[in-house]
């Protein structure tokens, strides 16, 4: 893992790459609440670091917004 993969919640609504997909913070404070139902702890994209401060794996988060867009076909 690189260091320039990580970014902090606290900066994430201002970086280039994952801030192009929340339209603020708050939304990502909802996604990392409700982690367990809608798989982004499984895909440890997110992590509190022993300081409290919690934590973004850019690529994996980014490979779990996306496949969390993907439209299913109708049957």
């Amino acid at each position: 893992m690189k260091y320039d993969d990580l970014i902090s919640l606290h900066d994430a609504a201002n970086d280039p790459d994952v801030g192009r997909f929340l339209r603020n913070r708050n939304a990502l404070y909802w996604q990392i609440r409700r982690r367990a139902q809608n798989g982004l702890s499984q895909s440890k994209a997110v992590f509190k670091a022993p300081d409290g401060q919690w934590w973004i794996h850019k690529p994996a988060y980014l490979a779990w917004f996306t496949q969390e867009l993907e439209v299913q076909p109708h049957e």
